[in-house]
Protein backbone atom coordinates (compact mmCIF):
# COMPACT_ATOMS: atom_id res chain seq x y z
CA UNK A 1 0.00 0.00 0.00
CA UNK A 2 1.29 3.67 -0.70
CA UNK A 3 1.73 6.07 1.97
CA UNK A 4 -0.15 9.14 1.41
CA UNK A 5 2.49 11.20 -0.07
CA UNK A 6 3.27 8.50 -2.74
CA UNK A 7 -0.13 8.61 -3.46
CA UNK A 8 -0.81 11.86 -4.08
CA UNK A 9 2.41 12.21 -6.23
CA UNK A 10 0.86 9.22 -8.35
CA UNK A 11 -2.51 10.50 -8.91
CA UNK A 12 -0.78 14.14 -9.16
CA UNK A 13 0.82 12.53 -12.30
CA UNK A 14 -1.92 10.91 -13.49
CA UNK A 15 -4.11 13.79 -13.89
CA UNK A 16 -1.26 15.76 -15.50
CA UNK A 17 -1.46 13.09 -18.31
CA UNK A 18 -5.09 13.82 -18.81
CA UNK A 19 -4.89 16.90 -18.63
CA UNK A 20 -2.97 16.35 -22.15
CA UNK A 21 -5.71 14.11 -23.08
CA UNK A 22 -8.71 17.14 -22.55
CA UNK A 23 -9.34 15.52 -19.08
CA UNK A 24 -10.95 12.34 -19.84
CA UNK A 25 -10.74 8.53 -18.17
CA UNK A 26 -12.41 6.04 -20.30
CA UNK A 27 -14.12 8.47 -21.98
CA UNK A 28 -15.22 10.17 -19.13
CA UNK A 29 -14.56 13.93 -17.87
CA UNK A 30 -12.86 14.33 -15.11
CA UNK A 31 -13.98 17.51 -13.10
CA UNK A 32 -11.83 20.83 -13.76
CA UNK A 33 -12.56 21.51 -10.17
CA UNK A 34 -11.58 17.39 -8.71
CA UNK A 35 -8.06 18.09 -6.65
CA UNK A 36 -5.53 15.58 -6.34
CA UNK A 37 -6.99 15.43 -3.13
CA UNK A 38 -10.13 15.05 -3.83
CA UNK A 39 -9.21 12.16 -6.47
CA UNK A 40 -6.81 10.15 -3.94
CA UNK A 41 -9.75 10.07 -1.64
CA UNK A 42 -12.37 9.21 -4.10
CA UNK A 43 -9.94 6.30 -5.18
CA UNK A 44 -9.51 5.64 -1.51
CA UNK A 45 -12.86 4.99 -0.67
CA UNK A 46 -13.84 2.96 -3.83
CA UNK A 47 -10.67 0.68 -3.13
CA UNK A 48 -11.49 0.12 0.21
CA UNK A 49 -13.96 -2.24 -0.83
CA UNK A 50 -11.71 -5.51 -1.61
CA UNK A 51 -13.85 -6.59 -4.57
CA UNK A 52 -12.16 -3.55 -6.12
CA UNK A 53 -8.63 -3.99 -5.84
CA UNK A 54 -8.02 -5.45 -9.33
CA UNK A 55 -9.56 -2.67 -11.19
CA UNK A 56 -6.28 -0.41 -12.71
CA UNK A 57 -6.51 2.80 -11.20
CA UNK A 58 -7.04 5.09 -14.26
CA UNK A 59 -10.34 3.30 -14.31
CA UNK A 60 -11.01 3.87 -10.22
CA UNK A 61 -10.50 6.99 -11.07
CA UNK A 62 -13.52 6.91 -13.94
CA UNK A 63 -15.35 6.09 -11.00
CA UNK A 64 -14.17 8.84 -8.43
CA UNK A 65 -14.75 11.30 -11.11
CA UNK A 66 -18.60 10.03 -11.46
CA UNK A 67 -18.88 10.39 -7.78
CA UNK A 68 -17.48 13.98 -8.06
CA UNK A 69 -19.78 15.03 -10.45
CA UNK A 70 -22.74 13.79 -8.06
CA UNK A 71 -23.99 10.93 -10.02
CA UNK A 72 -26.21 8.54 -8.14
CA UNK A 73 -25.04 5.56 -5.96
CA UNK A 74 -26.86 2.77 -8.42
CA UNK A 75 -24.99 4.31 -11.81
CA UNK A 76 -21.68 4.19 -9.47
CA UNK A 77 -22.25 0.79 -8.35
CA UNK A 78 -23.31 -0.48 -11.87
CA UNK A 79 -20.00 0.47 -13.23
CA UNK A 80 -18.12 -1.14 -10.44
CA UNK A 81 -19.73 -4.19 -11.24
CA UNK A 82 -18.99 -3.66 -14.91
CA UNK A 83 -15.25 -3.32 -14.31
CA UNK A 84 -14.98 -6.18 -11.21
CA UNK A 85 -16.37 -8.24 -14.17
CA UNK A 86 -14.09 -7.03 -16.34
CA UNK A 87 -11.06 -7.49 -14.52
CA UNK A 88 -11.70 -10.47 -12.42
CA UNK A 89 -9.57 -13.28 -12.59
CA UNK A 90 -11.99 -15.67 -14.42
Amino acid sequence: MLGDFEQWIYMAGLIDGLLFNDLEVQGFGIPEGMSTKDAVQNVNWICSDPANLRIPIPFVLKVAAMRSHGMSRELILRELATLRAQFSEN
